[in-house]
């Protein structure tokens, strides 16, 4: 699945010393601080996508030799902050959550229909064509749940306060200016 996969791409943040490309899998451990607007549940990042069922004219179906109905995606979005992923080795690294793009590998949980509009959703439905049904699909990461990581990161200098001493700690940020971060559920 593209992007993932790749060689010469960093594996392990202990690896890292300067912005590099690396494709980990880590552990979320940010709390479930973000609310999503239509079921109410909790968790670290809420990724909500909003569709319409439109029904195909019989033109439509016979020259794409498809079913009565198609999706239209109209958007999506993702709720939660600044999230943390711990790596294998135990180190961290930190990216905004809404600046992310989900790749998903299995197939995708089935559209729920869509009774009311939270205002938060309104945005997205500039593009109904208005004829369709609206649906939408909510995929949770909450904290403990595993994610993939495709992104440029580079080390981050924190000092933190340790009694009248302080203690460098090094994390690792994304760098989502030079390149898009994308996420996917680990196998």
């Amino acid at each position: 699945m593209w992007p993932f996969g790749r060689r010469g791409v960093v594996t392990r943040l202990a690896e890292v010393d300067d912005h590099s490309e690396v494709e980990i899998v880590g552990t979320v451990c940010s709390p479930n601080a973000a609310r999503s607007p239509i079921t109410g549940e909790r968790g670290a990042i809420i990724h909500v996508e909003v569709i319409e069922r439109v029904q195909r004219d019989a033109a439509e179906r016979r020259a794409l030799s498809a079913g009565p109905q198609r999706d239209d995606s109209l958007g999506e979005l993702i709720f939660g902050e600044l999230v943390s992923l711990r790596d294998g080795d135990g180190t961290e690294l930190s990216f905004i959550a809404r600046r992310a793009r989900f790749r998903f590998g299995t197939p995708r949980i089935a559209a729920q229909p869509l009774h009311e509009v939270p205002a938060s959703l309104l945005p997205e439905l500039r593009t109904r064509s208005g004829d369709g049904l609206l649906l939408y699909r909510e995929h949770v990461v909450r904290e403990g749940d595993q994610l993939r990581l495709q992104a440029i990161v580079e080390p981050a200098q924190h000092t933190a306060a340790h009694g009248y001493r302080t203690v460098p700690r090094v994390t690792f940020v994304t760098r989502d200016d030079l390149a898009p971060v994308f996420l996917a559920p680990a196998p």
